[in-house]
C-alpha cells in the first residue's frame, strides 16, 4: 500500500512523510524475518534446499540488488569472480544469497569511502572428498572492527560495540544467521580486520558439482573488439581487464582522463557512441551516464559524439541485466542503430563508451549491430570515474 501511495501526487512533505514510514516497515519486517529465521535454525526446523546453481550469477545478482545503496554513498562495488570456479554447483541459492547479502549489505553500510569487493575462488577440497570447496568474500574500506569485537560478532544480537549500534542501528542478528547457516551447510565462516583498516568477511561450503547444462552459460565472445578500461581504482580495474580478456577482448587500460583521450585519439576513431541506458528499474537513474561520459570524452579528444545511435527495442524492454530469479538475460535482438541515423555508421571506426554498468554481452551485441550496419571497425571505451563532466 505505501508503494501505491508513493506513486501518487504528493507533496515534499507527504513524500518524506510516505518515505520515512516505508523505510521504517521494510527495518521491522527485516527484524521480523531475522528472529523467525534463527528461532527455525534453534529449533532444528530449518531446512536447506539444494538444485543447481551459477556461482556467478549468485554473486552478480547480489551486487545489483545493493547497487544503488553503494551507488548513494559513491562506493564502487565489485565482483571478482575466479575463473576457476565452476559455472554449476549444487546447493541452496536463496540461503547462499542470503549470507552474501547480509554480508555485502553491513560492508556498504560501515563504509563511507573506498569500495566494496565480492570476491568468489575455488579452494582445494579434503582429501578424498567428492565435493567442490568454494570460498565467498566481502572485503571493504570501512570502520574496522577490533579484536574485542570481533569476539562478540556472530553472537546474537550482538554488534562490534554499542556505538556502533548508536550510529548504525541494527539488531545484531544479521551475522549470527550467517554463522548458523554456513554451519548447516558444513562450512566455516571468519572475519580479518582491524580498526580503522577495512574488513574482510569470509565463509566457506563445500558444495557439490551441478550439471552445466541447468544454468544458462555466458558464452560471450568478444573477439576482435578492442577496448580501453578507464578506471582510477586498482581492484576495479584489474577485475576489469582480466573479466575481458577472459572474453577475448583486446585490453587496454588507463587510470587518468590524460591517458584514456591519448588512447581514445590513437584509436583513430570517427565518432563515438554511448552505450544506451539502462532500463533496470533497480538502479533509479534519471540519466544516461554514458552518454555524459561520451559528450565529455568526445571533447576531450576532439571527437564527434551521436548520442542517440543506438536504442534499445522497445518490444524487449526487459532484456540485459537479471530477471527475478537471479538469471542473466539474453541481449540478443536488445539493440537496434536509430531509423534513419544507418548512413553515419557506413564505412566509420566508431568507439562504443560505456559507464562499466553494461555486461560484456551487451558490448557484444551493440558492436554486432553496428557492424551489420555497415561500420568499418568497432572499439569501446570503458569509463568510471576518470573523465570529468
Amino acid at each position: 500500500m505505501l508503494e501505491l501511495i508513493a506513486l501518487s501526487p504528493l507533496d515534499a512533505e507527504q513524500t518524506e512523510l510516505v518515505t520515512t514510514v516505508r523505510d521504517s516497515a521494510t527495518a521491522l519486517l527485516r527484524i521480523i524475518d531475522d528472529i523467525l529465521d534463527l528461532s527455525k535454525i534453534e529449533a532444528g526446523k530449518l531446512d536447506l534446499d539444494e538444485m543447481d546453481l551459477d556461482p556467478r550469477e549468485l554473486v552478480e545478482g547480489v551486487a545489483e540488488l545493493l547497487a544503488p545503496q553503494a551507488h548513494q554513498k559513491a562506493l564502487l562495488l565489485v565482483c571478482d569472480l575466479d575463473r576457476k570456479v565452476p559455472a554449476a554447483v549444487r546447493g541452496d541459492p536463496g540461503r547462499l544469497r542470503q549470507i552474501l547479502f547480509n554480508l555485502t549489505g553491513n560492508a556498504i553500510k560501515f563504509t563511507d569511502a573506498g569500495r566494496v569487493v565480492l570476491r568468489t575462488r575455488l579452494e582445494p577440497s579434503d582429501a578424498g572428498s567428492d565435493r567442490l570447496r568454494l570460498r565467498f568474500s566481502v572485503e571493504d574500506t570501512g570502520i574496522g572492527i577490533s579484536a574485542a569485537g570481533q569476539a562478540r560478532l556472530f553472537q546474537p544480537f550482538s554488534q562490534a560495540d554499542s556505538s556502533t549500534t548508536r550510529r548504525f542501528g541494527g539488531t545484531g542478528l544479521g551475522l549470527a544467521i550467517c554463522a548458523r547457516l554456513v554451519e548447516m551447510m558444513g562450512g566455516r565462516i571468519g572475519v580479518e580486520s582491524a580498526p580503522g583498516c577495512g574488513a574482510t568477511f569470509w565463509f566457506t561450503v563445500d558444495l557439490l558439482a551441478g550439471d552445466p547444462r541447468t544454468v544458462p552459460g555466458d558464452d560471450t565472445d568478444l573477439t576482435g573488439l578492442s577496448i580501453i578500461v578507464a578506471e582510477p581504482d586498482p581492484v576495479q580495474r584489474a577485475v576489469l581487464i582480466r573479466a575481458l580478456e577472459d572474453k577475448r577482448a583486446a585490453v587496454a587500460d588507463a587510470t587518468t582522463a590524460d591517458e584514456a583521450v591519448e588512447l581514445l585519439t590513437m584509436a583513430d576513431a570517427d565518432l563515438l557512441a554511448p552505450v544506451p541506458l539502462h532500463r533496470l528499474r533497480l538502479f533509479r537513474r534519471r540519466y544516461n551516464q554514458a552518454a555524459l561520459l561520451a559528450q565529455a570524452a568526445g571533447r576531450q579528444a576532439g571527437r564527434p559524439v551521436i548520442p542517440d545511435m543506438l536504442i534499445r527495442r522497445r518490444s524487449t524492454p526487459s532484456q540485459g541485466g537479471l530477471d527475478r530469479s537471479g538469471r542473466r538475460r539474453n541481449v540478443k535482438g536488445a539493440f537496434a542503430v536509430r531509423p534513419g541515423l544507418e548512413p553515419r555508421v557506413a564505412g566509420k571506426r566508431i568507439v562504443l563508451v560505456d559507464d562499466v554498468l553494461t555486461t560484456g554481452a551487451t558490448l557484444s551485441e551493440c558492436a554486432r549491430v553496428l557492424l551489420r550496419a555497415g561500420a568499418e571497425r568497432v572499439d569501446a571505451l570503458t569509463l568510471a570515474r576518470v573523465v570529468k563532466t
